[in-house]
């Protein structure tokens, strides 16, 4: 049996799910979109069970989560984007300590 694709609200709420499970302020939080999560998560450098990283199925979907968690107060992660930049991730800051 074949699973329906995840929508852009279930990427939405799976990523607040990964915050807010961890530290539920924002602010500590850095989102981004990525065509490749491998390397973004090298560059971001975080510990695993901190980073977490979902398929939003096109860029335009990638591009409004990342706008409504950077509007929670995430900070965010630059990317010049294009149709294969469809994931969306976040990471605890580096600057933050807990």
């Amino acid at each position: 049996m074949k699973s329906e694709a995840a929508t852009a609200m279930d990427v939405l709420e799976d990523l607040e799910s990964h915050i807010l499970s961890l530290d539920e302020v924002y602010s500590h939080w850095i989102c981004g979109i990525t065509s490749d999560p491998e390397q973004a998560r090298r560059v971001a450098s975080s510990a695993a069970s901190e980073w977490w990283c979902r398929d939003a199925g096109t860029e335009l979907n990638a591009r409004q989560i990342e706008i409504i968690l950077r509007r929670k107060g995430c900070g965010g992660a630059p990317h010049p984007g294009g149709e294969k930049a469809h994931y969306v991730y976040v990471y605890r800051s580096h600057n933050w300590q807990k």
